[in-house]
């Protein structure tokens, strides 16, 4: 009933209903691991070490944040070319995808070489880690995030078909499992060395399994030197920057945050926003995110019909449904939110419940305006509106480290955070009624 208004045909309902199912299900065993992982670590590893461990993992991540988001943009395409048939062009964009994921290793390795043997940041957080134990951690991890980078260009076939839940099962199935040996392996051992080595082979495994469901399911998509042209890789790039624009935005709030309070605060702090963060932002964010995944992917099927009116009418009650769902998440988040956290930290953390507010806000803020920009992500019509976010999130991420510089405390730095977020959902609400909903009205 909730997809009638949807231009869909039976097959079309089936596939959002499954895709949709899965995607929901493997966040709720993703979130049940993260529950387990935070009190696990906590418990088996001491609180310091959780804190250097989320700590460790966010710096190799930030240098991800240069690296040309193609993949959406480039399925976005494809799935508009396979719904007219277009094979040629499909398999055009996605071997010149291809060339972004090795630009991305290059810019990758030179951050990484920089970050090696030019550092001069001293972080805080690392006093009385034996340099041998963080530089062996950091290797593991690093290759990970090599797999993660060349394995976009299995994930791109796949998601292109519209297998979404076959992708979310497998991330589910090793998210959980390389969680639970990470935190258990502190039973045995006590060097963070471990974890890494866990880390990586998890994500070996990931990489291979991604490999597989390529070659089984890469539908009228093949490699071939043939299609290598720079006209479509400067088309390719166009249509990614709106994307890579939001990447950057989500890696410096996430990642580049944790970095910062790496370098002015100890591990008992970061991690206590790691976890704040981890509940209230992270899990909210990646449910409504898979969500979000399977609405591109048809919007981007069915785009092409040119249904302006009724395109418009089902964009309205998505966002409809999306402001029940975001005010219901702030409603129980305040309600039961501090009894849940306090419970799932085993009481390690004293919970602030400004603190709280501000990150529950910020996490509102965020997720509205992903979905009211959702038709233009999906269209790869998005440069405008992602390119003014990351602006905005700059200026107080320099805010954010003054702040932290000054020693004043971080809870007004993540307040700042949290008003330029309100800010870019201002923006993107008038960019959205102003330019592109009026205009459709207008045909």
């Amino acid at each position: 009933m909730i997809f009638e208004s949807f231009i869909l045909n039976k097959k079309e309902i089936l596939r959002i209903k499954k895709n949709i199912f899965f995607g929901i299900n493997s966040e709720f065993f993703k979130i049940i691991s993260q529950i387990l992982f935070a009190p696990l670590m906590i418990f088996f590893w001491g609180v310091d070490k959780f804190g250097i461990w989320i700590f460790l993992i966010s710096i190799p991540s930030i240098f991800t944040i240069f690296n040309i988001n193609f993949n959406i943009a480039t399925i976005n395409e494809i799935i508009k070319c396979k719904s007219k048939k277009n094979f040629k062009k499909s398999n055009i964009l996605f071997n010149n995808s291809i060339i972004f994921i090795i630009l991305n290793s290059l810019v990758f390795s030179i951050l990484i070489f920089l970050f090696f043997f030019l550092d001069k940041i001293h972080f805080n957080i690392l006093d009385g880690v034996p340099k041998k134990e963080i530089f062996i951690s950091l290797v593991f991890i690093i290759s990970s995030i090599y797999l993660n980078i060349f394995e976009g260009v299995f994930v791109t076939a796949v998601l292109s078909e519209g297998k979404h839940y076959l992708h979310f099962n497998l991330s589910t199935i090793i998210d959980f499992m390389s969680k639970i040996l990470t935190a258990i392996s502190g039973i045995i051992f006590d060097t963070l060395i471990i974890p890494s080595i866990i880390f990586f082979s998890f994500n070996l495994l990931q990489f291979l399994c991604h490999g597989f469901l390529f070659l089984k399911y890469k539908k009228n998509t093949y490699f071939s030197t043939k299609f290598f042209s720079l006209k479509s890789i400067l088309y390719i790039s166009k249509l990614s920057i709106g994307h890579t624009a939001s990447i950057l935005s989500n890696m410096l709030k996430n990642s580049g945050l944790i970095f910062v309070l790496g370098i002015f605060f100890g591990p008992s702090t970061v991690g206590y926003v790691s976890t704040i963060k981890t509940l209230f932002y992270y899990f909210p964010i990646r449910i409504f995110g898979k969500i979000n995944n399977v609405i591109y992917f048809e919007i981007a099927n069915v785009i092409e019909r040119k249904n302006l009116k009724k395109n418009i009418k089902n964009f309205i009650n998505y966002i409809r449904l999306i402001t029940i769902l975001l005010f219901l998440f702030i409603f129980l988040s305040l309600l039961a939110g501090p009894i849940i956290y306090s419970f799932w930290t085993n009481y390690n953390y004293e919970l602030t419940y400004l603190f709280l507010l501000i990150i529950i806000l910020d996490t509102f803020f965020y997720l509205y305006k992903q979905s009211i920009t959702a038709f233009l992500t999906a269209s790869n019509k998005n440069i405008i509106i992602e390119i003014t976010d990351l602006i905005i999130l700059i200026l107080s991420i320099l805010v954010f480290y003054l702040i932290c510089l000054k020693d004043i405390s971080y809870i007004y730095a993540f307040a700042v955070i949290t008003l330029g977020c309100f800010i870019s959902l201002v923006y993107s609400y008038l960019f959205v009624s102003k330019h592109h909903l009026l205009k459709y009205k207008k045909k």
